[in-house]
């Protein structure tokens, strides 16, 4: 939690981790891929929430727009599927902080689903080899995995 005592972006002054001693805490921008447009670039930054250690991109790849985020845990690419011009006037209308707020919301949104996904999913298995119903088939080299819908018969 960082103890700037007011609004304070990466890479300018009066950034403090312990609300004793003030620096610059430098920006660190996740890299982009070849192909990616920079469309915006919103350094980490705090006010009544710490994200300092995040930093967005918003990036255009041919028709797609990519929020790519670099945090303490690596970079993250998100896939924006449902982006549209609309999305693009609303976003360029927004301030850096706006813009910055709305990417964080975005992104923890997407961790949050990714996690419930996740989770659905190895219940769906574990449950699946508690009842037995994990089948597998071996072709030319190649293995099949499913979950069998079907309940196993009880003897």
């Amino acid at each position: 939690m960082c103890m700037c005592g007011k609004p304070t972006i990466n890479g300018e002054p009066d950034y403090s981790w312990d609300g004793q001693k003030r620096s610059v805490r430098p920006i660190d921008p996740p890299e982009m891929a070849e192909g990616d447009i920079l469309m915006f670039d919103e350094p980490g930054r705090c006010g009544g929430t710490d994200a300092h250690c995040h930093h967005y991109r918003l990036v255009k790849f041919y028709s797609q727009r990519i929020l790519i985020v670099k945090h303490g845990g690596g970079t993250e690419r998100h896939l924006l599927s449902a982006w549209n011009k609309a999305m693009d006037t609303l976003v360029d209308s927004l301030d850096s902080n706006a813009r910055f707020w709305m990417f964080n919301a975005i992104h923890h949104t997407i961790k949050g689903q990714v996690s419930k996904a996740e989770a659905n999913v190895r219940a769906q298995w574990a449950s699946a080899f508690i009842d037995k119903r994990i089948k597998k088939q071996k072709r030319k080299g190649n293995v099949r995995v499913w979950i069998d819908d079907k309940s196993p018969v009880s003897a």
